[in-house]
């Protein structure tokens, strides 16, 4: 059971840097080329999909909801901070804005 819990953990984890990416990418491409956002960035579908399955979680592992809107999904609406668009306050929205960077870097690199 206990093995269950951190799978389902490690999965909201990653799902919560994979939001975070798709809204610096959407709102705040600082830097970012155009090509590698094409590449890298969901479709809406995609997005979407995300956003609920990161809130299902949410609600199964008792966990607040710090990434995905408000509101959006009444039926999904664990308690919590929820990110609109990208806080820049927040350092994990810095990290992760300069792990695109880097990886922008890098694609552009590998495409020379």
């Amino acid at each position: 059971m206990a093995d269950d819990r951190e799978e389902l953990l490690r999965e909201h984890r990653q799902l919560s840097w994979k939001i975070i990416e798709a809204k610096i990418m959407y709102y705040w491409p600082r830097g970012l080329s155009e090509e590698f956002i094409d590449v890298h960035m969901p479709t809406d579908k995609e997005y979407d999909a995300l956003e609920v399955r990161y809130l299902k979680l949410c609600v199964e592992l008792e966990l607040e909801n710090t990434v995905v809107r408000k509101g959006l999904y009444p039926t999904l609406d664990p308690p919590g901070p929820g990110m609109f668009e990208v806080d820049y306050s927040r350092p994990s929205v810095l990290n992760a804005w300069e792990k695109l960077a880097q990886m922008d870097s890098d694609y552009q690199k590998a495409r020379a």
